[in-house]
């Protein structure tokens, strides 16, 4: 019984939905098949048929042919990328690894290991200012560092020319002044240290 009234649920569905479709088909079929949109489809081709014939012909407009580059123009371009591209970045490194210079030149009574420290500290791009404005500052005051060498590291002198060479920049020379900071240096630190 069940299974019957199943069936007639199913049968009367079938029945629903095939009705739906017919009448879809059926209104479908009236719009593709009307004559007034037939009528009304060919005088709009008309009309656009009409319209593309009294438009006028396009006339093509070309831009005038580029100039030759002048040889100067060229000259001051490839400079421009050449500075842009290589010598700022260098100037700047230029102007970077001076400020670290003279700071690991102020750190002259320290030991060589804090003088690296005060090198790339300075050295370091977003330190560099502060460091270069801190030193101008000295400069004008009268405490300006003394220079000794690009980063002075050792004070021995090398034998072999190579080694020379290439030890130039980190070679100083002892003088009264660095035994002065050597000495600052030891007392202040004696006296954080022996407090009491």
């Amino acid at each position: 019984m069940l299974y019957n009234c199943l069936r007639r649920m199913i049968d009367i569905m079938s029945n629903i939905i095939s009705m739906g479709l017919n009448k879809i088909k059926y209104k479908l079929y009236q719009a593709a098949y009307d004559p007034a949109a037939e009528k009304m489809a060919a005088t709009t081709a008309a009309s656009a048929a009409k319209a593309k014939a009294d438009e006028k012909p396009k006339i093509e407009v070309k831009p005038p042919p580029a100039k030759p580059k002048d040889p100067l123009d060229q000259f001051w371009s490839s400079l421009k990328n050449t500075f842009l591209g290589f010598l700022l970045p260098a100037f700047i490194f230029f102007l970077c690894s001076t400020a670290g210079s003279i700071a690991a030149n102020d750190a002259i009574g320290r030991h060589p290991a804090i003088r690296v420290v005060y090198f790339l500290y300075g050295t370091f791009p977003l330190f560099a200012p502060m460091v270069a404005i801190y030193y101008i500052y000295r400069y004008f005051a009268g405490s300006y560092p003394v220079w000794y060498n690009f980063l002075p590291l050792t004070t021995t002198v090398w034998t072999n020319p190579f080694l020379a060479v290439i030890m130039k920049p980190f070679v100083y020379q002892m003088d009264a002044n660095i035994k002065y900071m050597e000495k600052k240096f030891d007392d202040s630190a004696a006296k954080y240290i022996y407090k009491g």
